[in-house]
């Protein structure tokens, strides 16, 4: 599966250095900035991680896939309503616009091929214009149908 980095730079590690004077930094310098700037022209916030299952894992236990996306859910859900506890203070104090609530309404990283379908298919796109792949390659060729509907 291939994913966009979110503005960062791609460097294989083993065959280089880091640090001070090696050259390699950001693409962009203000990666905030820049992210920001993508996410308000196409409505997509870079995804950067991915979670796969091996097939032969797949196939001797058919409800691992089920059951790691209700689990990855359900810790989500828990992690936001801790974020909304620690900023309700800030809220009812001021110190936080009450304009600034509806950005911590929105989901920056929605779970599931179904919820990522416009970016996964952008993605398959680009790793064909861009001469990754051959072609540009259909969800239902990279992804376990049942994952389809999750």
């Amino acid at each position: 599966m291939l994913y966009l980095a979110n503005a960062h730079i791609l460097v294989d590690r083993r065959q280089r250095e880091f640090g001070k004077g090696s050259g390699v930094s950001h693409l962009f310098k203000d990666r905030a900035l820049e992210s920001a700037r993508y996410l308000q022209k196409t409505g997509i916030f870079p995804a950067d991680k991915c979670v796969g299952v091996r097939k032969d894992i797949r196939k001797r236990y058919p409800w691992v896939m089920l059951n790691l996306f209700t689990a990855f859910l359900e810790a989500k859900q828990i992690a936001s309503d801790q974020t909304a506890s620690l900023v309700a203070s800030l809220f009812e104090t001021g110190s936080l616009s009450l304009e600034a609530r509806h950005d911590f309404e929105v989901d920056l990283y929605p779970y599931g091929v179904k919820a990522n379908r416009h970016l996964l298919e952008i993605i398959t796109r680009y790793s064909f214009e861009q001469g990754l792949t051959p072609r540009q390659i259909g969800l239902k060729e990279v992804f376990y149908a049942p994952a389809l509907e999750l």
